[in-house]
This record gives C-alpha cells, structure tokens and sequence, in this order.
C-alpha cells in the first residue's frame, strides 16, 4: 500500500500555536497485537516494507499535524510524561463471506490522549469494501490503504480538537457542501470524512444528511 498523504487541512488560528512534544505509547495487550487478521490471511506492507503499528502511527499523525499548521511532535516511546498517547488497539480486520461477495476490511483504532492529568479516549473506525474483478490485488488500496489513511486523518482531527481547541473555517465546510451537492464521482465519500475532519459545528447537519 501507499502511505498516507498529508490532508493540509488548514485550520482557524487566534495566535500562533504552541509547540508539543507528544509520545505516543504502546499499551496494546498482548493478544491484541496482531494487525491484520480475518476470514483470509492478509499481510500489510507500506512501499513493501512490513508495517510498525506504532511507528507508523507516530510518524504519519506527525505529518498530518504539520500539514494542518500544528506544531504537535509525536514520537514512540515510553513512560508516563504528559502530553501522550497510549495506544489501545491498531488493528485491521477483515471478512469475506465467498467467493463471489466483496471483502471487507475494518480499520480500528482507540487511544487515550493524557495531558494535564485528564485522559481522553478516542476511537477511529473506518469500514471500507470492494469486490474484484480480475485480482485480489485491487482491493489492497480502496480497502486497507485508503482507510489507513482516514485513520490516521481522523485520529489527527480529534487529537487537533483536544489539545488546541482548533477547527478549519466556515469556508471549508461550505466548500465541502457545495462539492457534494454535485454530481457524485467515485471518491466523493471522502469529501464526507474531509466534513468531519473540519471540527466544525457547522458540518453536523451536512455529515448527517449525508
């Protein structure tokens, strides 16, 4: 699969954003580290290297947090500092019921944010499938990479909302709307999570309705 791109997502700033160093720890339970499991054996590779759940995480909500104008840091580690990350559960599971049905794959994440002394869960799930027609390798991006990729904006989006409080501008809400009051194309389910990743309360009856 492909990483994840940056969103850009820009965000309403009242002054400049204070600078966090964010370790992300992983607290998954044994028996809850595997990623990918499922009704058929599926291996994750990102540019064909084997995935670290935790420091794919890291590295890519550290990304997508720079692109949003956050100066948010995060890296693995361990400990009990604050602000952190303690990683619940990063998993993919998926489910095919034959040959002839579409295979399905749930992307699931749940983490507590900690800082000043309260702790926060936040949960990530992204559902996504596809049935193929000549390969089962044309399922690997609409159903783990794309969805990999909503986690991880997702995930930023709430962890965004929690420590700075941040939403993008009316403008991008009413872009977003106008977008999808269109024709719809292939990929307009992704302008309904991009409404979601707003922070925006103006995107609750449009994400609703959706």
């Amino acid at each position: 699969m492909s990483p994840p791109v940056p969103s850009g997502l820009t965000y309403v700033q009242t002054g400049p954003p204070h600078a966090l160093d964010l370790t992300l720890v992983d607290q998954r339970p044994p028996d809850g580290r595997t990623f990918s499991s499922g009704t058929i054996p599926a291996g994750v590779r990102v540019q064909g290297a084997p995935l670290d759940p935790p420091g794919f995480l890291a590295e890519h909500l550290s990304a997508e947090l720079a692109s949003r104008g956050l100066p948010a840091r995060v890296s693995t580690g361990s400990g009990a500092s604050e602000p952190r990350i303690d990683l619940r559960a990063f998993r993919i599971q998926n489910y095919r019921a034959s040959g002839w049905t579409a295979f399905f794959a749930s992307t699931f994440i749940s983490a507590d944010l900690v800082t000043g002394g309260v702790t926060k869960r936040i949960g990530v799930f992204v559902r996504r499938g596809k049935l193929p027609q000549w390969s089962f390798d044309e399922v690997n991006e609409p159903t783990m990479g794309v969805p990999l990729s909503l986690a991880v904006k997702d995930l930023a989006s709430k962890v965004a909302n929690q420590l700075y409080g941040y939403r993008a501008p009316d403008a991008k809400v009413q872009e977003l709307v106008a977008r999808l009051a269109g024709t719809h194309v292939e990929n307009s389910f992704l302008d309904v999570y991009e409404l979601g990743f707003t922070n925006n309360p103006l995107a609750i009856e449009p994400v609703a309705s959706s």
